[in-house]
């Protein structure tokens, strides 16, 4: 008998694929990507930052730029029901996509650290929305 085992995948593997895979990512994932692109990146993308902290200035970047009811959508904990939006994705295999609740899958203290950097970087007096928004997000 064949042994269909996969071999493992070594940490020499995840050195070398993941330059290439956030290559894509922030090819793909900018602030001026597709609507569905953007509200399935902000929902999906937003468990990596454990891994990659680095990648949150990338995403707060993407969700301080972003229309505002994406941003209002995605950070929505609580929808009331049926307001809930889930996009469908068309393609060899259809899935379909939460949209909403991403504060539950991000790490609230690099959003919150890399918010604190972007207030200090643009010299802000005082919050603008979405600053607020995201931050009430994180508490």
């Amino acid at each position: 008998m064949e042994d269909r085992t996969e071999p493992a995948i070594t940490q020499k593997v995840i050195d070398e694929c993941t330059p290439m895979l956030f290559e894509i990512i922030y090819e793909i994932f900018t602030p001026e990507a597709p609507k569905a692109t953007l509200k399935i990146g902000l929902i999906y993308l937003a468990k990596i930052m454990d891994f990659y902290p680095d990648f949150t200035e990338k995403y707060l970047e993407i969700l301080l730029t972003c229309p505002e009811n994406i941003r209002s959508s995605t950070l929505e904990m609580d929808p009331l029901p049926g307001t809930e939006e889930e996009i469908y994705v068309s393609g060899s295999n259809t899935e379909k996509y939460r949209t909403y609740g991403a504060p539950q899958e991000w790490n609230s203290l690099f959003v919150s650290q890399a918010l604190q950097k972007v207030c200090i970087a643009e010299n802000l007096e005082q919050l603008e929305w979405p600053h607020i928004e995201i931050f009430d997000a994180c508490t």
